[in-house]
């Protein structure tokens, strides 16, 4: 297995290292450890990560974080962007304590204690969070290329509140962005197909605002929450038409359509079929 050591990535008189990258669709990196802490921080694209064995889905706004000694692979499904941050203090009996060496001090110890109250390594960001991370980001960036008076200890400044954000979202627990909320959502959903699913009532549930929500929503099923909602009512539909004898109008109401047509309309959509001549060629493929 591949190692990358702490010299090959930071300089000899450096803690921290920032690097901005690309790559292809399916371009994969194969399994190794490094001798530093990483933080991975996806930009665009959508890139299937493994760490300790375990998969991760990571995207836009998808942070991971992975301590000294992990073991880590990717492939990208996407081409994508990322931004590679390495802490490695340097200690020595002589060395002078930098700033910089105490911010990487300090994220260390921020990566270690995330790692022990987040259920996962990964954390996400969305809307202004994530907006938040990203400016951090280009304002180390900005930084680092300009080098003017004081860049390091500017640079050093963002990274330090970065990790400070990191910390806080992880004693969150994540717990309304990427936490339990979005399965239990999807639960209720299942479980309630003909009750009011809209955007107002689904938002109040979990507490957020309608525009939020709807944001959220959409990056998280990969669809809009209309398009979901109907797509699941519809499969039970199919279920219903092909194992009870109930009406057509009873089906539709069971999964949430009050009004004929619109039920026709969606299960066409769908289905390429009116709910009848759906029932018709079930039966007679029996």
């Amino acid at each position: 297995m591949i190692e990358y050591k702490r010299d090959d990535f930071i300089d000899p008189d450096k803690s921290v290292y920032l690097f901005y990258g690309f790559r292809k669709k399916e371009k994969d990196e194969p399994p190794h450890t490094h001798g530093f802490i990483e933080i991975v921080y996806i930009l665009d694209g959508v890139v299937d990560q493994w760490v300790n064995g375990v998969y991760y889905e990571t995207r836009h706004g998808d942070m991971l974080l992975l301590p000294c000694g992990s073991v880590h692979s990717f492939v990208g499904r996407t081409n994508f962007k990322y931004v590679n941050i390495c802490f490695s203090p340097r200690f020595s009996d002589d060395a002078e304590l930098t700033v910089e060496m105490a911010l990487a001090q300090m994220a260390e110890r921020t990566v270690q204690r995330i790692a022990q109250i987040a259920p996962t390594p990964k954390l996400t960001f969305f809307g202004g969070e994530r907006k938040a991370i990203e400016d951090l980001l280009m304002g180390i960036r900005g930084e680092i290329r300009g080098k003017e008076e004081s860049w390091g200890r500017v640079a050093n400044g963002y990274l330090n509140v970065l990790v400070e954000k990191m910390l806080r979202k992880a004693e969150e627990g994540c717990p309304k962005d990427v936490g339990d909320v979005w399965k239990e959502l999807s639960e209720y959903i299942d479980a309630n197909l003909d009750a009011d699913l809209t955007l107002a009532t689904l938002s109040k549930r979990c507490f957020y605002n309608p525009s939020y929500f709807s944001r959220v929503f959409k990056e998280k099923f990969q669809m809009p929450l209309l398009e979901y909602v109907n797509r699941k009512r519809i499969a039970y539909a199919v279920q219903l038409l092909e194992k009870t004898e109930f009406s057509i109008d009873i089906i539709g109401a069971k999964v949430g359509f009050s009004d004929r047509s619109a039920f026709y309309r969606a299960f066409s959509k769908y289905v390429k079929s009116t709910p009848s001549d759906y029932r018709k060629v079930k039966k007679c493929d029996k």
